[in-house]
């Protein structure tokens, strides 16, 4: 599988991997396959599949931002069902993206990203120059600097 797919969380705690590392787990139903074309079709059978984060110091913010996404609240512990302060994702249905990693399937919550405004960097007057001589005549010349106004005529129908 590859792709975004609408999930129901059916599982969720901590535990740790086998480098001793702490991390999250998700266990959850695979329900829909979202299409490019915005509609979404039903996947075949019962297909259950795992999301793990890690919880360390620089997989924090993303995992943190991740689960939120999704409607959890409250420290890393409130993940674990037999926590005081759990706070319970089953039945929560979501999006998961997944991604096949070699010969494996890696699936992460979809969260949307916003994209990054590229940055701003004033031209020197040497460069606007050296534009202008290479490019310049590709553009119709202005008669003056000044902006064209719009006018009504008086005969527009709408």
């Amino acid at each position: 599988m590859q792709g975004n797919f609408i999930c129901r969380i059916d599982d969720q705690g901590l535990t740790q991997n086998s480098n001793g590392t702490p991390q999250v787990y998700l266990k959850f139903a695979v329900l829909l396959e979202c299409k490019e074309d915005g509609t979404r079709d039903p996947v075949e059978g019962t297909n259950f599949r795992t999301c793990w984060m890690p919880l360390t110091e620089k997989a924090a913010s993303w995992v943190s931002e991740a689960l939120s996404h999704i409607g959890f609240t409250g420290p890393p512990s409130a993940i674990d069902l037999e926590s005081p302060n759990c706070c319970d994702l089953r039945g929560t249905e979501c999006e998961f993206y997944a991604k096949m990693d070699g010969d494996f399937e890696k699936w992460s919550i979809s969260t949307p990203r916003a994209s990054k405004a590229p940055a701003k960097r004033k031209l020197d007057d040497a460069a606007v120059m050296q534009l202008d001589a290479l490019l310049g005549d590709k553009f119709k010349p202005s008669g003056n600097n000044t902006s064209p106004v719009a006018t009504d005529s008086g005969n527009n129908q709408f």
